[in-house]
C-alpha cells in the first residue's frame, strides 16, 4: 500500500493509517511552519515532488490568501483552495514558496501562501485528492509548537 511508503518521508509531517482515505500530521515551530508542513504533506500525497523539482519544464507559482476565524478553519480553507486552483490550473504542487500568517484587527485571521506548481504529468502522479476533509481537522498549540491533523479524500 502507498501509505506505508508515505509514512517514511522526512519532513515537518507524517502520515497516519487511515481506512480509506489520507490522514497526515503537520508540524512547525509556529503556525506559519506547520501550515507549510501541512501543504507539503498534500502536494506529496499528489505527486513526486522531487521528480517535479527536476523537470524542465515552466514553473509556476501559485498564490491563495483566505480569511477565517480561527486556526483550524484557516488551515482547512488553505488546504482545500490551494488544491482547487492547483486543480483549475493543471497542476501538480510540490514546495511551499511563503506563508504569512497575521491576526486583522478585527480578530480574524488572514492567511497567504505561495507554491511551485509545475504541469501535471503521469510520471509525477501518485494519487488523486479530491478534497480536504471537515471532519476530523484540528490545529493545536502544544508548548511552542503547531500542529495540523487533517484527512484528504482520495
Amino acid at each position: 500500500m502507498l501509505q506505508s511508503f508515505w509514512k517514511e518521508r522526512p519532513m515537518g509531517y507524517r502520515f497516519l493509517e487511515h481506512t480509506a482515505d489520507v490522514e497526515f500530521i503537520a508540524s512547525g515551530k509556529n503556525l506559519d511552519a506547520a501550515l507549510r508542513s501541512a501543504a507539503e504533506a498534500m502536494f506529496d500525497t499528489i505527486a513526486d515532488g522531487s521528480m517535479l523539482s527536476k523537470k524542465r519544464t515552466r514553473k509556476m507559482v501559485v498564490s491563495v490568501r483566505v480569511r477565517a476565524d480561527n486556526y483550524t478553519d484557516l488551515a482547512w480553507l488553505m488546504l482545500q483552495h490551494l488544491l482547487s486552483k492547483a486543480s483549475s490550473m493543471n497542476l501538480f504542487l510540490y514546495e511551499v514558496e511563503s506563508v504569512d500568517v497575521k491576526e486583522m484587527r478585527n480578530g480574524r485571521l488572514l492567511c497567504r501562501i505561495s507554491a511551485f506548481g509545475k504541469e501535471q504529468d503521469k510520471e509525477s502522479a501518485r494519487t488523486e485528492v479530491k478534497a480536504v476533509s471537515r471532519y476530523n481537522i484540528e490545529t493545536r498549540r502544544t508548548g511552542n509548537s503547531y500542529s495540523v491533523r487533517a484527512v484528504l479524500d482520495i
